[in-house]
């Protein structure tokens, strides 16, 4: 690990070269590097050195079965990596850069703790000018997991990341808020029908327009000795040190709030659901605009950590576009059953 982690404030939209240099500098030289990509904050390492990528492992606290993503400049540079039918390759010279990772059967050129000892590989090219070039100015594919020690919530402020990983990484963009808070939508692109394995900032809706088709992943949960082809199959993720109890009734929660004999509790909900819920809450935003929930969520879990509650308590939201995305974090970070009395 590294003692001493390089800081530097940069634009997002406009990074600073001399900033991009150094970051990139250390990738090439074995080093980590944390960067805002469009959904959450990543730890990068170079793809291809493997004592390099086994590090994001050590200062995640990753089991090593989670394969991880491996960022991309464009289509070209994918696929010097991967094995593409024509399909894929045009979807994705139409979609790419976004939130948008893709399962793909792997050349074999990477290291097996990128890829968990798997045939495919998961890839994406990020839609965040730093992003790009970061990868471009390294000249490698970048291995980037999201910045947060495992199991805790993803990291879409700069302040987090330095304050869960100074003293671990090599260097820290600290580049504000990244722009979508929830991570990419994992999709198998290997059959004749493009798989959802994990949805996120990109919904079915938009897949539909890329591929023409696309269908969820209807497969029971990864079992423990089994290797997941993406992450967030297998592993609790996203989860605060508190409990967390997610009503999937919201009316449900109001009962639960309006019957609670302690305020000991804490409130993740809507605007339309704040005046409803009593005690003391955080406003995620708008169901008239999930983007914005999708985007305050794990900052929101993480102030309610900081409470001195003893609960977190939320509600569902509409499955619809990046609402799927939110409820499937929410559920992997929700307690099971429901709360005490």
């Amino acid at each position: 690990m590294s003692a001493r982690t390089i800081v530097r404030k940069t634009d997002q939209l406009n990074p600073s070269r001399e900033d991009i240099r150094l970051a990139a500098s250390i990738i090439r030289s074995g080093g980590t590097v944390v960067f805002p990509t469009e959904t959450v904050y990543g730890i990068g390492a170079n793809a291809y050195d493997e004592k390099a990528c086994s590090q994001i492992f050590r200062i995640k606290k990753r089991p090593p079965d989670n394969p991880l993503i491996v960022h991309v400049k464009d289509v070209e540079m994918a696929s010097s990596l991967a094995r593409m039918d024509s399909r894929t390759v045009e979807a994705l010279k139409r979609s790419w850069p976004s939130p948008l990772t893709v399962v793909v059967n792997s050349l074999g050129n990477l290291p097996n703790v990128v890829t968990a000892g798997l045939d495919t590989v998961a890839l994406r090219s990020p839609a965040n000018p730093l992003a790009l070039a970061l990868i471009s100015e390294s000249g490698v594919p970048i291995a980037a997991p999201s910045a947060n020690i495992a199991t805790r919530p993803s990291i879409v402020l700069s302040s987090e990341a330095k304050e869960e990983l100074m003293g671990r990484v090599d260097f820290i963009f600290d580049s504000g808020q990244t722009f979508f808070g929830i991570e990419s939508t994992i999709i198998d692109v290997r059959g004749d029908v493009p798989v959802i394995l994990r949805p996120g900032a990109i919904g079915p809706v938009e897949i539909r327009h890329i591929f023409g088709s696309v269908r969820f992943n209807h497969e029971p949960p990864v079992h423990e000795e089994q290797i997941p082809l993406a992450p967030g199959m297998k592993y609790r993720h996203y989860a605060p040190r508190k409990p967390l109890y997610l009503f999937e009734d919201p009316y449900a929660m109001i009962t639960y709030c309006r019957n609670r004999r302690k305020d000991d509790f804490i409130s993740l909900v809507s605007a339309e659901m704040a005046p409803m819920v009593p005690g003391e809450k955080i406003i995620l935003g708008s169901e008239k605009n999930l983007y914005e929930i999708g985007r305050n969520l794990f900052h929101s879990l993480r102030v309610a950590d900081r409470t001195e509650k003893e609960i977190i308590l939320a509600h569902a939201v509409e499955e619809r576009g990046i609402g799927l995305a939110i409820m499937n974090r929410l559920r992997k970070a929700a307690e099971g059953g429901t709360p005490p009395d």
